[in-house]
C-alpha cells in the first residue's frame, strides 16, 4: 500500500472532493423532483441540506488541513532525526581519522627516519621499525610505513606479515605524490596489496634544510568503521563521483549512489586502481529535491560534508510513517463524510417514501375512495 500510495498521495483529497460533489448532485436530483408535492417543503429541505453541505465541507477542510499538518510534522521529525544521525556519523568518522592525521603529524618529525633515509644501516632500521611498531599499536592502524623518494617502502610495521608493504612501490598513489610535493594528504581508498578498504594518511619527511627525503604513511583499516554504518542500513560514505565507499550494507559498496555523467564514468574506468563493483546507480533518477526514490521506496535524503575534500555522508530515511499519517487522516475524513452521506441517504429515503405516500393518498382522494 505504501509503495502504491507514494506517487498518488497528493491526488487523494482532490479525488475525494470530486466524489463528494458527484454524490451530492445525485442525492439532490433524487430529493427534488419537479412535482408540486416535492415543492411543498422545499425551503425547509434546502435549509437542512445546505447545513449538511456546510458540515461535509467543514469535515473535508478540517480533515485535509489536520492531515497535512501531521504529515508535515512527521516529515520534520524524520528530517531532525536524520540530521542527528548524519551529525553522529560525521563526528564518529572524523574523530577516528583525525587521530590518524594527528599521528602522522607527530611521527614525521622522528629523527631516526632521517638517519635511516640517509644511511640505511641495520641499527637505524631497528630504531625505525621500533618507532613504526609503537605508532601502529598506539593508533590501532593496519600499518605504518616509510617510503623513499622513489615511492618504495623501505620499512613497515607489517614487515613480518604475508602482505608486507616492504619492497612495494606506491609512487602511483596520490597520497605519496602529494606528500613528495611537501603536503600532508589523507583520503579513503582500497589497498592494492591487501585488497581491503582503508584510510590512508601521509606526510613528507623533511631535513633541517627543508629537503624532502621520504614519505611516512598510515593505513587505517576501515572495517573498524563498519560498525558505525551498521546502525543505519541506508547510510553512505561517498566520494566526489558519488561512488559508495562505506555503507550499512556491503552490497552497496563500490557502486554509484546517483547516476554518473559520461565524464565521471570515463574517470572511474580509466583509473586502474579505482575499485568499483558496478556503474549501475542505486538511485535511478537524479534527485531534484530531498526526496529520493530507491527501488520502489521513497526516502528523505540528508547530507553532510566531511573535512576531507570531496567526501560526503548521505543518510536516507524511510517515509513509511509519513504515508501512514496521510492514509490515517484520509481514512478518518472519508469515514466521517460517509457517515454524513449515510444520514443524507436515510433522510432522502424517508422523504421519497413520504412523497410516494402523499401521491398515493392524493390519487385515492381524486378517485373518490375517500
Amino acid at each position: 500500500m505504501i509503495q502504491i500510495l507514494s506517487p498518488i498521495e497528493h491526488l487523494l483529497f482532490p479525488l475525494l472532493f470530486l466524489i463528494c460533489i458527484v454524490m451530492f448532485t445525485h442525492v439532490f436530483r433524487q430529493m427534488y423532483h419537479k412535482t408540486s408535492i416535492a415543492n411543498e417543503r422545499l425551503s425547509s429541505n434546502r435549509l437542512i441540506n445546505i447545513l449538511l453541505i456546510i458540515l461535509v465541507g467543514s469535515i473535508f477542510t478540517l480533515g485535509y488541513f489536520i492531515t497535512i499538518r501531521h504529515v508535515r510534522d512527521e516529515e520534520q521529525k524524520i528530517k531532525a532525526e536524520a540530521k542527528l544521525t548524519v551529525s553522529a556519523l560525521k563526528s564518529a568518522i572524523e574523530s577516528k581519522i583525525s587521530k590518524i592525521d594527528a599521528g602522522v603529524t607527530a611521527i614525521n618529525g622522528s629523527p631516526c627516519f632521517l638517519d635511516y633515509l640517509r644511511n640505511r644501516s641495520d641499527e637505524d632500521l631497528i630504531n625505525t621499525n621500533a618507532v613504526l611498531d609503537r605508532y601502529q599499536k598506539a593508533f590501532n592502524a593496519y600499518a605504518v610505513y616509510l617510503m623513499d623518494t622513489a615511492g618504495t617502502t623501505i620499512a613497515s610495521s607489517n614487515r613480518n606479515s604475508e602482505l608486507s608493504f616492504v619492497g612495494k612501490n606506491y609512487s602511483f598513489r596520490a597520497y605519496f605524490q602529494k606528500s613528495k610535493a611537501g603536503n600532508q594528504c589523507s583520503y579513503f581508498t582500497t589497498g592494492v596489496t591487501t585488497g581491503k578498504r582503508g584510510y590512508f594518511c601521509s606526510a613528507p619527511i623533511k631535513s633541517k634544510d627543508n629537503q624532502i627525503l621520504g614519505v611516512i604513511a598510515f593505513k587505517y583499516d576501515t572495517e573498524q568503521l563498519d560498525s558505525i554504518f551498521m546502525l543505519n542500513p541506508r547510510a553512505f560514505l561517498v566520494d566526489q563521483n558519488s561512488m559508495i565507499f562505506l555503507s550499512g550494507s556491503s552490497d552497496f559498496n563500490g557502486k554509484p549512489l546517483f547516476p554518473l555523467t559520461e565524464l565521471q564514468k570515463q574517470e572511474i574506468t580509466s583509473k586502474v586502481h579505482y575499485k568499483f563493483n558496478s556503474l549501475e546507480p542505486l538511485i535511478k533518477e537524479p534527485p531534484k529535491t530531498d526526496h529520493v526514490l530507491m527501488g520502489k521506496h521513497l526516502f528523505l535524503a540528508s547530507k553532510t560534508i566531511l573535512y576531507l575534500p570531496d567526501w560526503s555522508i548521505f543518510v536516507f530515511s524511510p517515509k513509511e510513517s509519513v504515508f501512514k499519517y496521510y492514509l490515517l487522516g484520509f481514512s478518518f475524513t472519508v469515514a466521517l463524510i460517509l457517515i454524513i452521506f449515510s444520514l443524507i441517504n436515510y433522510l432522502t429515503s424517508n422523504r421519497i417514501r413520504e412523497w410516494a405516500e402523499d401521491i398515493f393518498l392524493s390519487e385515492k382522494k381524486i378517485s373518490g375512495y375517500f
